[in-house]
């Protein structure tokens, strides 16, 4: 059981599919609103399958050729620790559940003498549903992507800690960066905008929905008045071989 992620109530949360930043992700969420918001705080939720079919067939090719490398660079104050995420102050903890899930890991030393992790991860772009066999457009490009933020929030990071160090990123999965128009908002808007349907109203405290984990692309709309939601994950699937090890934090 997880609270949902905690961002600030005036800002929505894009579509996207849950941990598939990962080669593991849960085949059933459940969400539950624990604190009503006075208004606003909907779960919008999509089809990742009819996204995948509404997308241009060239860019779902390319994706799903050259898969996507997630960068995160932990701690800084600007993401989660690596303490946190990984449920371990130990750096041979950390590498041993990097290298059981074929995620690379490097330590360097801030200015400060803080010992900082930035991982990198090869996963898909897209995936077959476990059940169905259907493909699904599965990633989360279009959170983790620097143009995610506004330009003066990127500008103020790129200042801060260099291009490099930024808290999230994503490219391709040999490491060259994604084209300006992959993830440009017309090109999310095809896919996303027409399939999205409002399932859970989180207006109601005691309101629960259970979804498919390998097809729902869920968000977050805009909120007044302090909601508190949780969503609980089970049924594992995994993408590339079963692990052992705690998955960094959402």
């Amino acid at each position: 059981m997880y609270t949902s992620t905690e961002y600030p109530p005036h800002r929505s949360i894009p579509l996207h599919n849950e941990q598939s930043y990962t080669r593991e992700w849960p085949l059933r969420i459940w969400f539950h609103c624990a604190l009503a918001a006075r208004s606003g705080g909907a779960t919008p939720i999509a089809d990742s399958r009819a996204v995948y079919r509404a997308l241009d067939p060239a860019l779902v090719a390319r994706f799903a050729s050259r898969e996507l490398l997630y960068v995160r660079n932990f701690g800084q104050g600007l993401d989660l620790p690596w303490e946190q995420a990984f449920g371990s102050d130990d750096p041979a903890v950390v590498e041993r559940i990097c290298r059981a899930r074929g995620i690379e890991c490097e330590w360097r030393d801030s200015e400060d003498g803080e010992l900082l992790l930035r991982t990198r991860e090869r996963c898909q772009a897209v995936a077959r549903h476990p059940r169905t066999g259907e493909p699904v457009w599965f990633n989360q490009a279009n959170l983790f992507h620097l143009s995610s933020l506004d330009e003066d929030m990127q500008d103020a990071l790129i200042d801060s800690v260099g291009l490099e160090n930024v808290p999230r990123n994503v490219y391709y999965g040999d490491g060259a960066p994604l084209e300006a128009d992959a993830l440009s908002p017309d090109s999310r808007r095809a896919g996303c905008a027409t399939h999205c349907v409002s399932v859970a109203d989180r207006r109601r405290a005691d309101a629960r929905q259970h979804v498919d984990g390998a097809r729902p692309r869920p968000i977050r709309r805009t909120a007044q008045g302090g909601g508190r939601n949780g969503a609980e994950l089970s049924g594992a699937r995994c993408g590339r071989r079963l692990t052992t090890g705690f998955p960094p934090a959402c």
